[in-house]
């Protein structure tokens, strides 16, 4: 049985695609500055007594930013809460939506794993969770990273609440048909 929370978010190697198109842009961003020095724009930015400062700034560089924050928002905006009760994902952290779905161990119908290639490689997949309350999958969270581990244990967990949950059945109920050869 699961005592305390767990915080499960995704892993930056979900945003591989990602990290590759930041790193083609900060190298693009260096060559297109020194190609056009006129796109760099300088200037003073403050005057301390006798010094001063002065900014270089290349609007290439720019590229990269875009890039890095479209890279750094999926991994931070949502995220898995796994505790006593059962399963809640939030997702929507850093934008105006914010979207929260609980379903409890008793309640879950099936717990699918989806995994292409390269994700088996890097070890990282997508978790659904479907309950009886629905006819789909309630919870979706890719980019989880050891998902057939965390399959597992939400299985686990799942099992030893209805093995518990029919054992406390029987119990109060003593002359429930029991199988044969008992």
């Amino acid at each position: 049985m699961i005592n305390s929370e767990i915080t499960i978010r995704r892993v930056w190697r979900s945003q591989i695609k990602r990290i590759i198109i930041y790193v083609v842009l900060s190298i693009a961003s260096v060559v297109l500055s020194r190609q056009f020095p006129g796109s760099i724009i300088h200037g003073k930015l403050i005057d301390i007594g006798s010094l001063d400062l002065y900014l270089s700034l290349p609007l290439f560089s720019l590229m990269p930013l875009i890039a890095l924050f479209s890279l750094v928002v999926p991994i931070y905006d949502a995220y898995l809460l796994i505790d006593n009760r059962g399963i809640e994902m939030t997702s929507g952290i850093l934008s105006l939506n914010l979207t929260t779905n609980r379903v409890r161990f008793e309640d879950i119908r099936g717990i699918e794993l989806e995994q292409r290639l390269i994700e088996r490689a890097l070890n990282v997949g997508t978790i659904g969770i479907g309950s009886a309350a629905t006819d789909g999958v309630e919870i979706v969270m890719p980019g989880v990273g050891a998902p057939r581990d965390l399959q597992e244990m939400i299985q686990a967990e799942r099992d030893a609440r209805q093995k518990a949950e029919s054992a406390a059945g029987h119990a109060l109920n003593p002359y429930s048909q029991s199988s044969v050869g008992d």
